[in-house]
């Protein structure tokens, strides 16, 4: 390095100028932004995920108690569809809590990491997304599905 960037200390030794240093520590506070920003684009991306997995965990049970129910029940499929159009949110997710992969009952498995509030299925992570999931309604031609929306 040229002789007239470095300052002298007197005893011989040299040091950095105040130009030398301001500039090492913007490097290293642009670096650390743009670190900041990945790891926070990282988690959001991580709930994003999150919240998917969870509305196909959601549909995966809701399924199971359709199938548990046309097998137990002597009544036909739109009588049981007629059933579960009159439920509300919360009586639809008792009904399907049991079949979540956790215990017998609610007692066992409360929903958990499911919350219901206002007739809308919230979790963790899908409050850190902004999403929320429903139940829609049983039309006659098809199944009735979880609905992932924005809140």
């Amino acid at each position: 390095m040229p002789n007239g960037l470095r300052r002298s200390l007197g005893d011989g030794s040299t040091g950095f100028t105040l130009i030398e240093l301001l500039l090492v520590i913007a490097v290293i506070g642009i670096m650390a932004g743009l670190v900041m920003s990945v790891i926070g684009n990282a988690s959001r991306d991580a709930n994003e995920v999150l919240a998917r997995q969870q509305q196909v965990t959601l549909q995966g049970a809701l399924n199971a108690w359709i199938a548990n129910q046309t097998r137990q029940s002597t009544s036909s499929i739109s009588a049981l569809r007629t059933t579960y159009n009159g439920m509300d949110v919360a009586t639809r997710m008792s009904n399907v809590a049991r079949y979540l992969g956790g215990g017998t009952n609610d007692t066992d498995y409360p929903y958990y990491p499911f919350a219901v509030t206002s007739g809308q299925i919230r979790s963790r992570a899908l409050n850190a997304v902004g999403k929320q999931l429903s139940f829609s309604t049983w039309p006659s031609n098809t199944y009735p599905s979880v609905q992932l929306s924005s809140q």
